[in-house]
């Protein structure tokens, strides 16, 4: 991310050179437009890789440190949290992996996430502690969108959520500013513009197809009766890769996610953001 901006996508080549140093990297996928999971054979242990994510975000509220440990790197705080850290955590003596997770926030709100979940015996913290600096180090420089071989090219990554509300006469903000996620008020309804990755079939599934400036959007409201929401969801991109045969509901593919209180607003959102995306 962005260290003076909130707008930028995770899985840069400044991830996975840094990753290395953890093992040898067995794959990179970059499951949503801001976050990556790799998973690494860390030395001695082929049979257990090493799981390890990161993500891109805004975290403009810092987190209270009642639990975990907090330092700094120069202006930007990093928050790790391990597993036996959690309240009420109980680790299984015979638990085969451990986790841990570092957030590093900078001034302006924009912070990066990081996850490790390694073999028991392992001690995943100090992996991320020997990760955190360098990484660091690379964002500074804010390495351009696309400067991984691991990022699926789509319209979604570097994208703003928000810009729809340029669009849209009389919005209130309402909420936290997130990287893929906009909340904002109107017409006196609450409205939700996401961006996201999603396997092909669920988007269809339970859906009820409708036409929106003269393309194919999928309509739900599975509890009408209880819930007030409205989602409507458009692909706005070719599938990104070819589905492993454990994906019994198809290959991702990018869309653009509308929820709003009635249909009318929905439409009318889905229309506009989809012509920023065109």
């Amino acid at each position: 991310m962005s260290t003076s901006a909130t707008g930028a996508v995770a899985g840069t080549a400044a991830e996975r050179a840094d990753s290395a140093t953890v093992g040898t990297i067995r794959s990179v996928l970059d499951d949503q437009p801001y976050s990556c999971t790799a998973e690494i054979d860390a030395e001695g242990d082929a049979d257990n890789p090493t799981t390890l994510g990161w993500t891109s975000m805004a975290a403009w509220e810092p987190r209270s440190a009642d639990y975990g440990s907090t330092r700094r790197f120069g202006d930007v705080t990093v928050w790790t949290v391990a597993d036996s850290d959690m309240p009420g955590a109980r680790i299984d003596p015979d638990a085969r992996t451990r986790s841990c997770s570092t957030t590093s926030r900078f001034p302006s709100g924009a912070a990066i996430y990081l996850d490790i979940e390694v073999s028991a015996g392992s001690e995943p913290c100090s992996t991320l502690d020997a990760l955190v600096p360098a990484m660091l180090d690379r964002w500074r420089t804010e390495p351009p969108r696309g400067s991984s071989p691991d990022v699926r090219s789509t319209v979604l990554p570097g994208a703003d959520p928000c810009a729809v509300r340029q669009r849209l006469p009389g919005t209130e903000t309402e909420g936290q500013l997130q990287t893929n996620v906009c909340s904002f008020r109107y017409r006196g309804e609450f409205v939700l513009v996401a961006f996201e990755y999603r396997m092909r079939d669920t988007v269809t599934a339970a859906h009820t197809e409708v036409h929106i400036a003269g393309r194919s959007v999928h309509r739900s409201n599975l509890h009408a009766e209880t819930d007030p929401y409205r989602t409507y969801v458009a692909v706005v991109g070719p599938e990104l890769s070819p589905a492993e045969p454990t994906d019994i509901f198809g290959p991702d593919v990018p869309v653009l996610v509308v929820d709003a209180e009635s249909d009318e607003v929905a439409a009318e959102v889905m229309e506009q953001a989809l012509a920023l995306l065109s």
